[in-house]
């Protein structure tokens, strides 16, 4: 039995097979789910919920750097990793989307930037200040906008290491540049991209490299190209809906992958008709 929810921001339960970034295999047992991403619900104590499901967190990490438990609020993205057998006990990835030096802040206008890119969040705190280094959750929106969930002020910053994710575009492979989103320009190594074949318009990069103020580039030091192919097993994806075949036969999720709606396949409150795209 398959099971989506509604509008624009729901949680798919999902049976990844061979990746699971193109096919739409999903499961109802999210209880035994292995891989979950989505945003953090609430915090209590050493226990977070994402996805309606409460977990007590084993470790956080970040790009390979344990961090405290106490670095988790809510609004994050994050991707977690149970056993499978038992989900009392979940490892935590942080999964922002932008890390990098704040600038920019007008608080009237609840406008700042993060590597040149300008998000809206009127709920910034005002201890974050112009300078500081911050961890950006966000969903995607449209026109290859973002909106954003949560600002955390961040003290780790792998020797000035920034990220960006984003929707490609504009991929030129004679000056070795794509855009990220609508503004923010990648120069990259074609040797760091993880598949250079599937660097093209429309697909879902996550980049880590160095801002240069001066030129308004993301120098980039390593690309992902991201689906959903880290789902092992059964999983929980949260997202937004970034695209609707026009026969309802299919859709796409936060721009990272396709699924596949069957005569078996079930909708909370709803039906595939309803399905938009945000």
């Amino acid at each position: 039995m398959k099971r989506y929810a509604l509008f624009p921001l729901f949680t798919l339960a999902l049976t990844a097979c061979g990746g699971g970034s193109d096919s739409g295999n999903t499961t109802t047992s999210p209880a035994s789910a292995m891989s979950v991403e989505g945003k953090i619900e609430q915090v209590s104590g050493s226990r977070i919920t994402v996805n309606n499901q409460t977990y007590d967190v084993g470790t956080v990490a970040y790009q390979g750097q344990s961090l405290q438990n106490d670095m988790l609020t809510p609004n994050m993205m994050v991707a977690l990793n149970t056993n499978g057998r038992s989900i009392t006990s979940a490892n935590v990835e942080l999964d922002p989307t932008f890390t990098g030096k704040i600038t920019h802040i007008d608080r009237l206008q609840g406008t700042f930037k993060v590597s040149g890119v300008e998000l809206k969040f009127i709920s910034l705190s005002p201890k974050i200040q112009n300078g500081d280094w911050v961890m950006v959750s966000t969903l995607p929106s449209a026109n290859m906008g973002y909106k954003v969930l949560s600002v955390v002020k961040f003290e780790y910053d792998s020797n000035g290491m920034a990220e960006a994710e984003g929707r490609v575009s504009a991929v030129n492979f004679e000056n070795n540049t794509f855009k990220l989103g609508s503004s923010l320009t990648v120069l990259f190594d074609d040797r760091l991209v993880n598949n250079i074949k599937k660097l093209r318009n429309g697909a879902w990069a996550e980049v880590l490299g160095s801002y240069n103020e001066s030129t308004g580039q993301l120098i980039a030091e390593s690309i992902k190209l991201k689906a959903f192919n880290s789902i092992n097993g059964k999983g929980e994806i949260e997202g937004v809906v970034t695209w609707v075949a026009n026969d309802y036969s299919r859709f796409e999720v936060n721009y990272r992958g396709q699924f596949d709606i069957l005569p078996s396949t079930e909708f909370d409150d709803g039906s595939k008709s309803q399905l938009r795209q945000v």
